[in-house]
C-alpha cells in the first residue's frame, strides 16, 4: 500500500552499492576505496579517542574466552583520517548465523569517511568450528571440508537479545561521540529497532536493513509459514537440527571465506523470529512514538525479499511517519538484490552461481 509513495534505492544510481548505503544513511558521501580487499585487523588505539571502554573491554574478553573465528571477532575500526575533533561512532549488526564482516564494505567506507566503526558480535554466534577433511572411499578423491559449528550459546529466550541490546547502550553511553548512527542487517535489522527503542536519545540516525520483524510467506497468505513449522515441531519435539545447506559451507570456503554457522536448531530460529516479532511491536506503542521524536530511521528493504516479509517493513516505516515526528525515510533494492546484500564477495559469488552474472546492485572492488 506504500510502495507508490516510496523511492527505490536503484532510482539513485549512487546508492547501487552497498557501501554507499550506509552513508546515504547518514547524509555523508565516502571517501575513495584504496586498493585491496578490506583488512579487519581490529583498531589498536580507539581507547584513546572514544574512551577507556570498560564494558566494551569487559564483552569482547568474555566472547574471546569462548574460542572465535577470526573473521568474527568483535572490533572497532579507528578512521584513517577522523573528520573533526569530536569522535563520531557508528555500531553496525551483522545477521542471522552471520559474523561481524558481514558488514564489511559499509564499515570501511565508514572508517574511510572518518568515522568510529563498531562491529559487535550477537550473542551466541561466532565460535570457532570444528574443521575436518574427508576423502571418498571409491575415488579416493578428497571431499569438501566439514564444519561442526558450536550453537549452544545462540539465544533461545527472547530476554538474551533484548539484554544485548542494553549492553550496546551501556556501550555507547560510555563513548565521548557527539554523533552516533547505529545500523544492521536482518537480525541485526531488528536488533537497531531494539537499541533505539530502549535509547533513543543515545543516537541520531538508525538504519534497518531487511529488519528480521516477520519471515517472507510466499507468494500464497495461505501457506503456513516456517516459522510456525518450526514452532509447531519444537512443541512436540524440541530442539530439531537446521543445516543450512550446501550454499553456506560453500561460502565459507574459497574465494570469500564467509565467517559465521551454518547449522542452528529451530528453537534459535523461532526465538530469533520472536525477538523481531517483538521489537516490531513496540514501534507501535509508546516507545515508537519516543524513537519517532528523537530519532531519524532509514529503512532499506529488498523488494519481494526471500527471507523477510517486506510488507512489515512498509507498515513499520508507515506507523513511525504517522507520528509526525522525524520523518523517517525508505528506499527499496530491486528484487534481484540478495536479502544479505552487504557482503560483496559473498553475494557476488552468489550472483554468478545462481544467474550466470553480476546483478546491477553488487559493488565493484
Amino acid at each position: 500500500f506504500y510502495r507508490g509513495h516510496i523511492v527505490g534505492c536503484d532510482a539513485m544510481r549512487v546508492v547501487l552499492a552497498s557501501w554507499w548505503l550506509a552513508l546515504v544513511a547518514i547524509g555523508q558521501e565516502p571517501a575513495a576505496e584504496p586498493d585491496g580487499m578490506y583488512d579487519m585487523t581490529p583498531d589498536k588505539v580507539f581507547s584513546t579517542a572514544l574512551g577507556a571502554l570498560p564494558k566494551w573491554q569487559e564483552y569482547v574478553a568474555a566472547r574471546a574466552a569462548e574460542g572465535l573465528q577470526e573473521r568474527c571477532q568483535p572490533r572497532i575500526l579507528a578512521p584513517e583520517k577522523p573528520a573533526r575533533s569530536s569522535p563520531r561512532v557508528a555500531f553496525l549488526f551483522h545477521g542471522f548465523t552471520a559474523c561481524p564482516e558481514q558488514m564489511r564494505e559499509p564499515a570501511r567506507s565508514l572508517q574511510l569517511a572518518g568515522w568510529y566503526v563498531v562491529l559487535p558480535l550477537l550473542p551466541g554466534f561466532g565460535r570457532e568450528p570444528n574443521i575436518s577433511a574427508s576423502t571418498d572411499e571409491d575415488t579416493k578423491e578428497s571431499r569438501p571440508l566439514v564444519f561442526t559449528d558450536f550453537v549452544d550459546g545462540i539465544p533461545k529466550d527472547t530476554d538474551d537479545y533484548v539484554a544485548f541490546a542494553t549492553l550496546i547502550n551501556e556501550i555507547r553511553a560510555e563513548m565521548s561521540a557527539t554523533t552516533a548512527v547505529v545500523g544492521g542487517l536482518s537480525l541485526g535489522g531488528a536488533m537497531t529497532t531494539e537499541v533505539a527503542l530502549q535509547k533513543p536519545d543515545h543516537w541520531d540516525r538508525a538504519m534497518i536493513i531487511n529488519p528480521a520483524y516477520a519471515v517472507n510467506r510466499g507468494q500464497d497468505a495461505m501457506m503456513t509459514t516456517v516459522a510456525e513449522v518450526y514452532h509447531l515441531l519444537t512443541l512436540f519435539y524440541g530442539s530439531i537440527d537446521q543445516d543450512w545447506g550446501d550454499g553456506c559451507y560453500h561460502d565459507r570456503q574459497e574465494p570469500c571465506h564467509r565467517g559465521g554457522v551454518c547449522f542452528v536448531d529451530t528453537q534459535h530460529i523461532t526465538t530469533m523470529l520472536s525477538f523481531g516479532e517483538k521489537t516490531w511491536d513496540k514501534l507501535f506503542e509508546q516507545p515508537g512514538q519516543e524513537l519517532a521524536a528523537q530519532v531519524h530511521v532509514q529503512f532499506i528493504s529488498t523488494h519481494k525479499d526471500s527471507a523477510i516479509d517486506d510488507y512489515k517493513v512498509e507498515q513499520a516505516f508507515a506507523q513511525l511517519e504517522s507520528y509526525n515526528q522525524k520523518a523517517p525515510s525508505f528506499c527499496y533494492l530491486p528484487a534481484s538484490a540478495d536479502h544479505a546484500w552487504t557482503n560483496e564477495c559473498v553475494q557476488g559469488v552468489r550472483q554468478k552461481n545462481d544467474q550466470g552474472g553480476e546483478a546491477e546492485w553488487v559493488p565493484k572492488s
